[in-house]
């Protein structure tokens, strides 16, 4: 369902992952050069295989210099949470996504970016159809990862302000209110 271009092994070349429906493993493919790609999904610990796979996206989110990505996974109440994957820099990943609060959620869309200025990554995560929207905020002030530090969950939610017809984004989880505001 959905693929990322990054380099995993950080060699200079471009590494291809791919998500898959359950019956049919992730796989990462490592780029051998000459156009030859062998699928290390199983011995790098990235093939999650009860994964209803449908989104993925890479990013830096310890600030390390290796790429780190992200798996949705949905569609089906049998399928496995979405993953978070921290790269352990010798060709295999982690599953820290325990860390940030689980993703035992039906995920679609997933991006990272620097929400917050303040240069590091933090990251986006779509739901389905009538669920929130969910940020994390990396809070690496001390060059931690974005799972390993207090990173701040948010749960995005669109309301139909009733007397203006104007749309606000709000809701977050952590229960401190927050200030909204109006698109």
């Amino acid at each position: 369902m959905g693929v990322a271009a990054f380099d995993a092994d950080n060699d200079l070349d471009i590494d291809l992952y791919w998500t898959a429906w359950p019956q049919v493993s992730n796989a990462m493919y490592e780029n051998r050069g000459g156009l030859e790609f062998e699928n290390t999904g199983l011995a790098s610990g990235t093939d999650d295989p009860r994964g209803w796979g449908i989104s993925v996206n890479a990013g830096d989110v310890d600030l390390d210099g290796w790429q780190d990505f992200f798996v949705t996974n949905g569609f089906d109440n049998s399928s496995a949470p979405n993953v978070l994957f921290l790269n352990d820099r010798d060709g295999s990943f982690s599953d820290i996504t325990a860390t940030i609060g689980g993703g035992d959620f039906d995920g679609r869309g997933v991006a990272f970016a620097d929400f917050d200025n303040d240069g590091d990554l933090d990251l986006v995560v779509t739901a389905d159809a009538g669920r929130a929207t969910r940020l994390w905020r990396n809070d690496s002030a001390h060059r931690e990862p974005l799972a390993r530090s207090a990173a701040q969950g948010y749960r995005i939610q669109r309301q139909r302000d009733r007397r203006s017809g104007s749309r606000e984004n709000g809701g977050r989880s952590d229960g401190s209110g927050g200030e909204r505001r109006r698109r």
